[in-house]
């Protein structure tokens, strides 16, 4: 018996995006059963659905495993579902572009499954109208596969893979491996080499799989009801920006100026987060500043009895400094430039300005010897980064501003689906050079503090943001295409 092994990634084409976002994945139709079909169930292989004909000759024993993108970070997919058994379609290994090759494929699923739907709707127009490039493309394979229901599952709770090119084939951990292979966004498919064999049948057998529900005909997870998918509207999601950081960080800032008791509950927060379990009260005269990108720090927030430095991640990375020291320090420097003296007045100045200027030497001479105390707990093997750069600068500051004997509190804000990265799994920041200053908070528990007040603006909106970044992955893209495939299917 000869294997195929494949692999798959769903709902990450460019295609998704054409004709305003009208376009319909097929990829949709791989986890929902379709009517008038024998009791067959359709697997679409992207893209063009076509397999080469010498990989279909010999194979007695196809086996495909769906993944897709995990929130834009490289390498990693989550495992959505795993299908064996599957029998491939007439005139799938038709090969070619020309709008008669597609409609040759067309035409021969059309022939075999004549009478295939979804809801209402027949497969063959479930796709008329998508274009590719700006040409129509709704001639192109309907479906690769067929294959019994029961033969399709779906895991129970959130797996990982990792496909690296030229990885080393070694256990990540527990729910995560390597295959010694690329898997690229835009060919979105894999066809596994014999020596990853082994590799793909390790992930297969580490995953507890859900069967098919034959009583409702359905995959759990995935039921035949549009609204099940939708994301709740909010203007964050109509102007495009739910996954901006700028403008989560503004609109954060904004409500706590609005907003007292909002402020004073995530300060509370905080500090609980820092081990201080005592509630947190703004000072009678209203006295306290919020400031955003300070010397490029996403939000700080200093009140009479202490600072807060919060960072925000939402799709980017914390970056790291291949650089030496001295590039570090200048790095640093370059903040500092208004407390840098201008050229020395001459010895006819007013004694004024001579004061003036040497109180201004001073200063950047005690910022410099302040930044040089810092550097020094650096070594050579240290892994520096930008908040190697923003500790200092918040020590800096506080001596500026002659708050040294405050406390500052660091923290950095990322969404859950993020929040099990090696960086931040124990809390903090790990492998960073001054990374242990920095608590890692979850969206998901700046979502409990936002709903624990009322009465700030645009609540529902901030809210519906929140549940965006709280979720434990980041399905927004597929959620999105499943709503509108169901949709136009009328279910």
């Amino acid at each position: 018996m000869s294997k195929l092994y494949l692999i798959m990634n769903t709902f990450s084409g460019r295609y998704l995006g054409e004709r305003n976002e009208k376009n319909i994945g097929h990829e949709n139709i791989n986890f929902f059963v379709p009517d008038e079909c024998e009791g067959k169930h359709l697997i679409w292989f992207n893209s063009d659905g076509i397999i080469p004909a010498y990989r279909l000759s010999h194979a007695t024993d196809i086996r495909l495993l769906m993944v897709t993108n995990f929130a834009g970070e490289k390498d990693k997919f989550r495992v959505l579902a795993y299908a064996k058994n599957l029998h491939p379609i007439n005139g799938v290994s038709i090969s070619g572009q020309s709008m008669g090759r597609k409609n040759e494929r067309y035409c021969a699923f059309n022939t075999q499954f004549p009478r295939a739907k979804y809801g209402e709707t027949p497969l063959r127009l479930m796709f008329a109208d998508n274009t590719y490039g700006g040409f129509p493309d709704g001639e192109n394979t309907l479906a690769t596969f067929y294959m019994d229901p029961i033969d399709m599952k779906v895991p129970n709770g959130i797996h990982f893979i990792k496909i690296k090119k030229n990885a080393n084939g070694n256990e990540i951990d527990d729910d995560s491996f390597h295959i010694n292979q690329n898997m690229s966004n835009e060919t979105m498919r894999l066809y596994v080499s014999e020596n990853n064999i082994e590799r793909f049948e390790d992930i297969v057998r580490n995953i507890e799989w859900m069967d098919y529900d034959q009583e409702l005909r359905e995959f759990p997870g995935y039921p035949k009801n549009g609204d099940h998918f939708t994301v709740a509207d909010s203007l964050f999601l109509a102007t495009g920006n739910e996954k901006d950081e700028l403008s989560v960080s503004n609109m954060i800032a904004f409500l706590f100026g609005k907003s007292p008791e909002l402020l004073s509950s995530f300060c509370s927060f905080l500090l609980r987060k820092k081990g201080i379990d005592r509630p947190f009260y703004l000072a009678e005269d209203g006295s306290f500043s919020i400031e955003r990108e300070d010397k490029h720090v996403d939000l700080t927030m200093r009140f009479p009895t202490c600072t807060f430095v919060i960072e925000n991640k939402i799709d980017s990375e914390i970056l790291d400094y291949s650089c030496s020291i001295n590039v570090l320090k200048e790095k640093i420097l370059s903040v500092y430039s208004e407390y840098k003296p201008e050229r020395s007045p001459s010895e006819n100045s007013r004694r004024s300005t001579i004061l003036k200027y040497e109180e201004k030497v001073r200063v950047y001479n005690a910022i410099l010897n302040k930044i040089d105390d810092e550097l020094e707990s650096i070594s050579d093997g240290d892994r520096i980064c930008q908040l190697t750069k923003y500790y200092i600068q918040s020590l800096v500051d506080a001596f500026i501003q002659e708050r040294e004997d405050l406390p500052i509190y660091r923290f950095v804000l990322v969404p859950d689906y993020k929040a099990d990265k090696p960086i931040y799994n124990n809390g903090y920041v790990n492998g960073r050079k001054f990374g242990e200053e920095y608590k890692v908070i979850k969206y998901s528990e700046l979502k409990a503090v936002f709903e624990s007040v009322d009465g700030y603006p645009f609540r529902n909106d901030v809210l519906n943001e929140l549940e965006i970044l709280s979720s434990r992955v980041d399905d927004m893209a597929q959620r999105y295409e499943i709503r509108k495939f169901l949709k136009k299917s009328g279910l």
